[in-house]
Order: structure tokens, then sequence, then C-alpha cells
């Protein structure tokens, strides 16, 4: 590929942590002049004069100071021409994040500082890195392979524990793509009993279709387990949202309030308060949850709560899951009743449980006259809210993968690439049980097959799709 070249002669540098002001910046710089660049700027002793018989070893740290040593770049006569107290880290290939030569500058924080190295960096010779292009160097250099790479991205853009720890998992162990590679091994197998008879049709046997046909079915239902296993697992990667949803002035927004701790939506004792969906996120199980706080379902006039109802249904349908609350002083009204089974009828995935609030207010035979499956809560005084986070946890854990303990969270190229897989492992079956049909023609989607593993780990991808991947990195990684 282009990249190949284009990686090994060039030295890319970029700021490699989130712009602002913080305690420290990295500057991180990866190719052939990696070091040779920073030792241009870096003195180790506190002297505007650079010092220049430096030898510096991989993976210690050096302390020193950034120089600039250009007199046409001084800012002004008689001020000195140090820049910055940092600590330099080299590394020196393959041993390094990229597989090249790479040095790192830490420097105290602040975007005007750590610019101003930057520029000197690129006034040395670097070239400014693109967004990802560290990653994908340590792609192209087998440092990882692609699944990896996108694990680097999830860990970078989790919003919860469990696809920090999937993440995490993959990047060290390397397990989705030693679970792909089992596969193409496999199939490897039995495509070549049918090429060797191909190609040796004296010596060898064509083989008997039935024993292929059993392994390919063994192929595809792996294929099949770690799909479902991805997509019970999506809400690691996606989150789950929960809808609050309820007649007006049931309490909607004071549950909302309580479960985030912090006084998110208005409260008051009017009716119909809240005109608009608002939403918020926390994390339960490890698993990120937004919650979605509605405006009260009824009849009305005024224009703009139709609109806030409107939108009330909306996210109805976009949630995983919803909680009904109603007061439980009233109990459930017809009113109650007809907004539930419309929930029922329209979303009867989406996983419902009803809570009565305002159970401070009861007297004491009311809690009888409530089911024993609703929830009773009162958001006034905090009773029920541990419940209802066991329900809201409950629903968040469920679906956690346990088929074959396959834990991975596919994204979406690696889940077209694996759909595209079934498809031509189905193709080749169909052409095996037809015994019309020349053996051969079964190698055509088998090897469409074995090409759509290899895109998915990246040994056999187009430039373009390795570009999709990387620009979804940022600068600096």
């Amino acid at each position: 590929m282009d990249s190949v070249l284009h990686a090994s002669l060039t030295t890319i540098a970029a700021i490699a942590t989130p712009r602002g002001h913080g305690g420290v910046a990295i500057i991180r710089l990866s190719g052939p002049k990696a070091w040779a660049i920073v030792e241009r700027i870096f003195s180790r002793t506190h002297s505007s004069r650079k010092q220049h018989s430096q030898t510096l070893e991989s993976g210690r740290y050096y302390h020193g100071w950034i120089v600039d040593s250009d007199t046409q770049h001084k800012p002004s006569k008689g001020l000195d021409n140090i820049i910055d107290e940092v600590l330099v880290l080299p590394f020196k290939a393959p041993k390094s994040y990229t597989g090249e030569d790479v040095t790192e500058i830490h420097c105290h924080g602040g975007d005007l500082l750590a610019q101003t190295i930057l520029n000197l960096c690129l006034r040395e010779g670097a070239v400014p890195a693109e967004p990802g292009e560290f990653t994908k160097r340590a792609f192209l250099n087998n440092r990882v392979d692609l699944t990896q790479a996108e694990s680097i991205m999830d860990l970078i853009a989790a919003r919860g524990q469990r696809l920090l720890s999937l993440a995490s998992s993959n990047l060290k162990h390397q397990s989705l793509g030693r679970y792909i590679d089992a596969m193409a091994d496999r199939l490897m197998t039995v495509q070549s009993q049918i090429v060797a008879h191909i190609d040796f049709p004296d010596e060898v046997d064509e083989p008997d279709r039935h024993p292929l046909q059993t392994e390919l079915r063994e192929i595809l239902t792996k294929s099949q387990l770690l799909e479902q296993a991805s997509q019970k697992n999506q809400h690691f990667r996606e989150g789950l949202k929960i809808v609050l949803l309820g007649m007006p002035n049931c309490g909607k927004s004071s549950i909302f309030n309580a479960l985030l701790a912090q006084e998110r939506s208005i409260v008051t004792n009017i009716a119909g308060t809240t005109r608009d969906i608002i939403t918020e996120g926390l994390q339960v199980a490890g698993i990120p949850i937004t919650l979605i706080d509605t405006a009260g379902l009824r009849e009305a006039n005024n224009q703009v709560e139709v609109l806030g109802i409107e939108r009330s249904w909306n996210a109805a349908e976009e949630a995983q899951a919803a909680l009904y609350i109603y007061d439980a002083a009233s109990g459930l009204q017809p009113n109650d009743q007809h907004l539930l089974n419309k929930l029922t009828q329209q979303f009867p995935d989406t996983s419902l449980q009803l809570v009565a609030n305002k159970i401070d207010l009861c007297n004491r035979n009311t809690p009888a006259l409530i089911p024993t499956e609703h929830l009773t809560t009162s958001a006034y005084t905090g009773e029920g809210l541990t419940r209802l986070f066991d329900w809201i946890e409950e629903i968040a854990s469920r679906d956690n993968s346990s088929i074959d303990e396959l834990n991975f969270s596919l994204n979406q190229r690696q889940l077209a690439c694996l759909s595209h897989f079934k498809d031509n492992l189905q193709q080749t079956l169909e052409t095996l049980d037809q015994p019309a049909i020349p053996i051969d023609l079964a190698t055509i989607p088998m090897t469409d097959a074995l090409h759509q593993l290899d895109e998915l780990m990246g040994r056999d991808t187009t430039e373009e799709v390795l570009d999709r991947v990387f620009s979804q990195f940022c600068v600096g990684k």
C-alpha cells in the first residue's frame, strides 16, 4: 500500500493530549527522524545553549529543557531561548506503539506551549499527523490487527465499564482475532480438500460432500453465535435507553431527578410542567444508561404540549425499557390503563415496569391495593429507589452474553463483514447440496467468505476502508 511507503519515509508529530489547560501535555513523534528531531531541540542542561553530545536510550525518561536555538525565532533580544522544562521518553523500533522510532515530549499543559513545541518539531522536519495515523502505523507495522486497532478506539470512546473491559481484553489477548482465525483455518482446510482434487484429479478423489457440509455447518454455527453474542452486547457499546412515561403530575420528573441525584428536570405541582424530553446519562452495572424524562401523556389542546407528547411517544419507540409511573394514592386510572395498552401494543419488545410513586402520601391501607409486581417509590423520601435501581441493573445485565462465553461487541464494520461471510458460507452449502453442480464451483463463494474474514481482520482490505476506520480517531492517537 502507498501508506506503508509513506509510513517508512516520513516522521509525523502531533499533540497527543486533549486541548485545554492541564498538568501535562504530550507531543508525540513517530518515524525514522523521531529521535534526531527531538535531540536537536532538547537540552539536558539548564542552559540556553543546546547540548549536542547527548545519547538517548530507549524506554528511559530524560529530564531537560526544550530550546529554540534558531536566533531568528527568539522572542526578543535579551530573552532566554528556553521554551519549557520537560521530560523526554524515547522508544526504539520495533518496541514502540507504532513499531517505529517514537519520542514523546511531556511538557507543562497549555495549548500555546504544546503548539509552540509542536511547531519546533515541524520546523525540524516532522509533518503533521493525520487523525489516527499513529495507530494506523501500528497496524501497518503489524503491532496490532485491525480488530485490536478498533478496540483502541473503543477504549477511548467507551461510555461504560463493560465495553471498556471487552475492548481491553481484545487488545491484550487478541481474542476476537483468534476466534476469527480459527474459523478461517477450518474453512481453508475444507477448501484445500476440494482444491486438491481440482488440481490433481488423477491422484486425489473427489471428497465426500457430507463431511464437508458438516464442517461448514459447524463453522456457520460459530459465526452465528459470534453475531448473536455481539448483538446482545451492543448495549455495552451504544448504551441502554430507559424512558419515563405516565400521565401529568405523577412524579416522573421527581423520579428522574432522584435517580440522577441532581435537580435536572423542573418539578412543580402544576400538571404538564415538562413540555420536552430531557435526557441524562448514568452508569449502572458498568453499562451506560440514558434516562429520558418526558411530557405527561394526556389529551391536550396546547400546541406546545401536543408537540411534547408526540416526542414522548417517539422516545418510547427508541427506548429499550420503560418505567410507567402513576400516583400510588390514586391507583391506576382508566386513562393509565388506556396508555399502558397502547404502549404494550405498539412496543411489545420494550421492557416495562410499573411504578407506584408518591407512596409517602398514602395511608397504611393503600399499599395493599397496589399489585405486588409494581414497584412502590417516593421521590420525596427516597423510599423504593434502591429497588428501582435493582430493576435497572437487572435490565442492563440480563442480556449479557453467555453464548459459549463469547464476550465480544463487534462494531458495524465488523458485523457487516461477518454477515457477508455467513451469506457466502450459506451459498457454499447450497452448492454442495446439489449433486448436479460440480464441486469446484463451491470454492467460489468459499473464497469470497475467506476474503470477508480477511477484510474483518484487515489483512485484505482497501486503503479507503482503512482511512475510514482510522479517521474516527483523534489526532495524536
